[in-house]
């Protein structure tokens, strides 16, 4: 297993359990009411705003199985199949529903959860979500690194080695696939977008305004198909918006939060 560095600011604790189709790690960290972290296909990041939230928050951050040198579960192929299993891990380790946060193939999940299972989540965070594009946007590794950040000095170091890069991104076309055994990766989920009325979560959808990754008619098309969403173009901020622009993601996210529970 490679050395990857998670927890740089060391509030998080790993643990494991064994769910129905296998084990699940995840990190979990701070006080507060529940937290769910769903991440990207890059792996986990864990961001300094997602450890800023320990202070208010139990955050709770799974490791989706088949990333950053965690097995594959054979009975997990698509997003629905994941949405299902991660409603599990929280009815069993967190008891209560609780808000879910995820950035772009983590978005795309938290949607599938939202359709599925809104009743455990309540509200969602939904951060430049793939599975949503209207063209095709295919872009090479170093236009993809290019363009995810603006701000590269405040990448973390995780130590993610290219072998585990690799393996993330194989993981990443497994789910992506509209089924079993296809390799293809697909970009736009039909089914998901043929079920985003039935989502009645609260959502919050966040994009990058100089996001080069995700087109803008993407979550303008998605904000306009759940009926009680909020989208917000962050300043400033690419593909990864918890880290570009940390003050003002948790800025959103906290006030998203707080609505309604005074």
């Amino acid at each position: 297993m490679s050395n990857i560095r998670h927890n740089l600011g060391g509030k998080f604790e790993r643990r494991e359990i064994h769910m129905p189709t296998g084990p699940l790690s995840y990190f979990v960290g701070g006080e507060g009411p529940p937290f769910f972290h769903i991440h990207g296909a890059g792996g986990l990041r864990v961001s300094a705003a997602l450890q800023d939230l320990t202070a208010s928050h139990r955050v709770y951050m799974p490791l989706v199985p088949g990333f950053d040198d965690t097995p594959a579960h054979e009975e997990l192929n698509s997003f629905p199949e994941l949405a299902h299993m991660l409603a599990g891990f929280a009815e069993t380790e967190i008891g209560t529903p609780c808000p879910l946060n995820g950035h772009a193939m983590g978005g795309r999940l938290v949607i599938w959860y939202a359709i599925l299972h809104g009743d455990k989540a309540g509200k969602v965070i939904i951060q430049c979500p793939s599975g949503l594009r209207t063209q095709d946007r295919t872009i090479t590794d170093a236009q993809y690194t290019a363009r995810v950040v603006t701000h590269g000095d405040r990448v973390p170091d995780e130590n993610r080695s290219p072998e585990v890069v690799a393996t993330n991104r194989k993981a990443g076309h497994r789910y992506h696939t509209p089924g079993k055994g296809i390799v293809k990766s697909q970009f736009r989920d039909q089914d998901m977008i043929d079920r985003l009325g039935e989502i009645t979560c609260k959502a919050l959808i966040l994009q990058g305004s100089l996001d080069g990754v995700l087109a803008p008619d993407s979550v303008n098309f998605l904000a306009s198909q759940i009926r009680d969403a909020q989208l917000v173009f962050v300043e400033d901020a690419g593909h990864l918006i918890e880290i570009d622009q940390r003050a003002s993601y948790l800025e959103l996210v906290r006030d998203f939060l707080a609505e309604g529970s005074s």
